[in-house]
């Protein structure tokens, strides 16, 4: 029977050989978490502009904002930390108010790994009755 022992010469060779290996997947690894950060702030961001237009809907639709268009200028004024690009469109017709945001997907993300969505608009839109 032949009982294997380790050398200081037998092992020269192996040592390090995790390391490469690490060293090479990393730069993956980081861009795939940047990515994932990214993809959570757009998602994050989405949820807060949403609740943003549900509130202002619902301001005019009880009668708290006169008309459309000072939905449109507290909406301007509350996203505009968000994207300084964003486009808001508010109808009041048929009993209903319906509000259109157009948000650049470029100005939610934070680290600018998501290019793929750079040239993406994301919308969102919200419909309330008229309750006055």
């Amino acid at each position: 029977m032949v009982i294997f022992r380790k050398t200081a010469a037998g092992m020269a060779g192996t040592g390090g050989g995790a390391t490469i290996e690490a060293v090479l997947w990393l730069p993956f690894f980081m861009l795939l978490l940047a990515l994932f950060a990214d993809l959570s702030m757009i998602f994050t961001n989405q949820s807060r502009i949403q609740r943003m237009v549900q509130d202002a809907n619902r301001a005019l639709a009880v009668g708290r904002l006169d008309s459309p268009e000072a939905e449109q200028a507290f909406l301007q004024d509350q996203l505009a930390t968000l994207s300084p690009k964003v486009i808001v469109e508010t109808q009041v017709h048929a009993g209903r108010v319906t509000t259109i945001v157009r948000v650049p997907v470029a100005d939610l993300d934070v680290i600018g790994v998501a290019s793929a969505l750079r040239g993406s608009v994301l919308t969102i839109r919200s419909d309330h009755l008229v309750e006055y």
